[in-house]
């Protein structure tokens, strides 16, 4: 759907385009499509709006975070406080413990250590949401990449000292082991 919704796209703006002739270089992909769909009918504005999400989409994005409180309010009801208490330490420690022993194996600023530790419990909750975009961040602000990290990141990437050196490297690295 979307490449055809982008074979229809391309035609309607090389129609708008002024000149006698005019040379559009697209991919293979589009060429069939494009042929295709030439002669027809197209509405941009139809185009350009967003499809609304499906009900199924909605009910699966939620369904993680809502069994997980479902699951820790019926603890509340069917256990002592002091188990309730329990879990919420051992859960706490276990999400937010393994992102930040990820961060610190990535060698990560002290503080990006820290909010992976702090974030880790809630990032779980939601699908959208990952602790690596904040320990990212985070990272980033704390070691700003240079112009020159970015120049050198080809030539960095095939050693393990460039790894630790290039601060766009440690950021990618934080991300994935936070």
């Amino acid at each position: 759907r979307l490449i055809d919704e982008r074979d229809l796209y391309m035609i309607q703006k090389l129609r708008e385009c002024d000149g006698e002739k005019i040379v559009a270089v697209v991919g293979a992909g589009h060429v069939p499509g494009m042929k295709h769909h030439w002669h027809a009918e197209i509405n941009l504005a139809e185009l350009d709006e967003m499809p609304k999400p499906s009900l199924s989409s909605k009910i699966l994005n939620w369904s993680v975070p809502a069994v997980f409180i479902g699951v820790f309010v019926a603890g509340m009801f069917f256990l002592d406080l002091t188990q309730v208490k329990d879990l919420i330490v051992d859960y706490i420690l276990f999400t937010g413990g393994g992102a930040a022993i990820g961060s610190a194996i990535a060698l990560s600023h002290p503080w990006t250590i820290l909010l992976a530790f702090l974030t880790a419990p809630l990032t779980v909750l939601h699908p959208a949401l990952g602790v690596g975009m904040f320990t990212g961040v985070s990272e980033a602000i704390k070691r700003k990449p240079t112009a020159g990290d970015f120049e050198t990141l080809i030539d960095d990437f095939s050693s393990v000292k460039g790894w630790l050196k290039n601060r766009v490297m440690r950021v990618i690295i934080t991300v994935m082991l936070s």
